[in-house]
């Protein structure tokens, strides 16, 4: 396994060995991150789904629009936890494609997502290794990428 510095950094990973089968990654510093955006001085509310269950369902129409520079800026931050954090991949998606003109609502819901990842910090990807009797021969190969560029204009 390769350490790198700079994803520290700029992602927050930890991975710490559970035994000597298993590791985990988390990403406390980048969590930090997310509290002092969106919670500056005070503390999460806590919440146990990324999502509202009427969320979708509700009218937006109803709701006045939000800061649409704020929330673009929230999207943004919480979009590196997607690096640990899958189940927070479809509300991320859902919400960025409300970032031309959110609501209130989405913003509220941009706010509980954030919410969740702090509530659930010690949630991370956790990798063991097979039974003894495993053969290396039938290794997974996990392969992932990251497109940490997409709100970027092609013009400019």
């Amino acid at each position: 396994m390769t350490h790198s510095d700079k994803a520290d950094d700029t992602l927050g990973l930890v991975t710490v060995a559970l035994g000597e089968n298993s590791t985990l990654t988390t990403q406390p510093g980048h969590i930090d991150k997310i509290a002092r955006h969106f919670f500056p001085g005070g503390k999460a509310p806590k919440t146990l789904t990324p999502e509202a269950d009427d969320y979708e369902k509700q009218s937006r129409s109803e709701y006045p629009p939000a800061n649409e520079s704020s929330y673009r800026r929230g999207l943004g931050i919480l979009g590196y936890i997607q690096t640990t954090r899958f189940e927070a991949k479809v509300t991320i998606s859902k919400l960025a494609e409300k970032s031309n003109g959110p609501t209130t609502l989405d913003q509220q819901q941009l706010e509980r997502l954030a919410a969740f990842i702090i509530t659930s910090a010690d949630v991370g990807l956790m990798f063991s290794r097979g039974p003894q009797q495993s053969s290396v021969d039938k290794a997974i190969e996990f392969m992932g990428s990251s497109d940490a560029a997409w709100c970027v204009r092609p013009d400019g």
